[in-house]
């Protein structure tokens, strides 16, 4: 089994370590995604 161990001496698990993965992933993903509309509706306000 997997363990990490934090300043506050907290040790997590395999699977908690993989749902932070995945809500870290969740999130830059939403960015990323916002950051495309973004863009798109900078290209057409400019055109």
């Amino acid at each position: 089994m997997l363990k990490s161990e934090y300043s506050h001496k907290q040790t997590i698990n395999q699977t908690d370590a993989k749902q932070h993965l995945h809500d870290i992933r969740y999130q830059r993903q939403n960015q990323l995604k916002s950051i495309v509309n973004e863009c798109h509706q900078l290209r057409i306000l400019h055109k």
